[in-house]
């Protein structure tokens, strides 16, 4: 009577395609690849969107429209949601990009292959990345950015609506130039953030005095990228008009 031997032992690699969801080292590994480089991203496209989308905008405010400091900083943390949806899912485009191209550079893909590990076992980790970065980013539009862009709109307004000239002195002395040469004089006694009171403007025209106006009180009418001022009769009844000739 014969005994057949058995056939020795032969490991074999699992079938990683049907351990997908069981999360181990390997993607332990490869998520905290991705980590730095997300997080890289996050700041600097948050950063340049910020800048370009909305800082300059609010500085030209806080400079020509009196728009202050304190608001505008306000206004631009209401606006990062909004920006923020916008770079969440290009850092994780970046993120995969450099990770799984560096696996690639360094072989250590063709490692992992050789161990058995799929393709779609090595991209889980980004998949998942992907995934929850989709879901806070459908938050975000959803919950958070409507109501953060509404209550920037309404500060904004509100504060533009509310600001007046930072400055209120008395003896205000003001000067226009054209062409290198002398064409207004302001003088102002008083002026109390809405209008200047003892107000004279003498006028000039290539350099020679030409004209002279004279009131009590008027009305300051600022220019968005100007310091001048514009004078309708119909604002000052009271004005004393001179015209001086040239001889």
């Amino acid at each position: 009577m014969t005994h057949q031997l058995p056939e020795p032992w032969q490991w074999e690699p699992p079938n990683s395609d049907f351990y997908v969801l069981n999360w181990g080292t390997l993607d332990r590994y490869v998520l905290r690849a991705l980590g730095m480089p997300f997080l890289f991203g996050v700041s600097a496209f948050l950063g340049i969107s910020l800048t370009l989308g909305t800082l300059f905008d609010l500085l030209r405010k806080v400079s020509d429209k009196g728009l202050p400091l304190g608001t505008a900083l306000e206004i631009l943390g209401l606006q990062i949601p909004s920006f923020l949806s916008l770079a969440l899912p290009m850092s994780v485009l970046l993120s995969c990009l450099m990770v799984y191209n560096r696996l690639a550079r360094t072989s250590e893909i063709t490692a992992f292959r050789s161990l058995g590990v799929s393709a779609v076992r090595l991209a889980m980790p980004g998949i998942v990345l992907g995934l929850g970065v989709m879901l806070l980013t459908f938050a975000l539009n959803q919950f958070v950015v409507p109501a953060s862009n509404l209550q920037a709109n309404q500060l904004m307004n509100q504060a533009l609506h509310q600001v007046k000239p930072a400055f209120r002195d008395k003896n205000i002395f003001y000067r226009e130039f054209q062409d290198e040469l002398l064409s207004r004089v302001f003088y102002a006694r008083r002026f109390d953030g809405d209008a200047m009171h003892d107000l004279t403007i003498l006028n000039f025209t290539k350099g020679m005095l030409t004209q002279i106006l004279v009131t009590e009180s008027a009305p300051l009418e600022p220019h968005d990228s100007s310091m001048g001022f514009t004078q309708r009769d119909s604002l000052c009844p009271r004005c004393r008009h001179f015209v001086l000739s040239k001889h």
